[in-house]
């Protein structure tokens, strides 16, 4: 598994379009990476080289392709923290993930009102 996501990002499939400077990749970028995750033999391979892709071009619509649920959960918590956007945690059904990513922006899910 760590040797295919090695495999991508060494390969110069994924590693060139993320730029620091840049606040969004642009749909051919996301896409042509995404395209190599796809050759992926396994499942495991693909749903780790799409989070990959996801948190190298911030782009938490890739967490949506995760057909794992777990996956697709802990893909959203890192990129809500990578885009320190709190939303996002909205997205995530695990409570446990849903918490964690929370927890990261310093709230809980179950608030008190004073």
């Amino acid at each position: 598994m760590a040797a295919f996501v090695f495999l991508v990002l060494g390969c110069g499939c994924v590693g060139p379009y993320y730029d620091n400077s840049a606040s969004t990749s642009t749909y051919n970028e996301v896409s042509q990476a995404l395209a190599v995750c796809d050759a992926g033999a396994e499942s495991v391979e693909v749903m780790t080289c799409y989070e990959a892709v996801a948190e190298l071009h911030k782009e938490p619509s890739v967490c949506g392709k995760i057909e794992s649920p777990d996956y697709r959960d802990r893909c959203y918590k890192t990129i809500a923290e990578t885009v320190n956007d709190s939303r996002l945690c909205e997205i995530i059904q695990d409570e446990y993930y849903k918490n964690e990513c929370y927890l990261a922006f310093g709230a809980t899910l179950n608030k008190t009102s004073e």
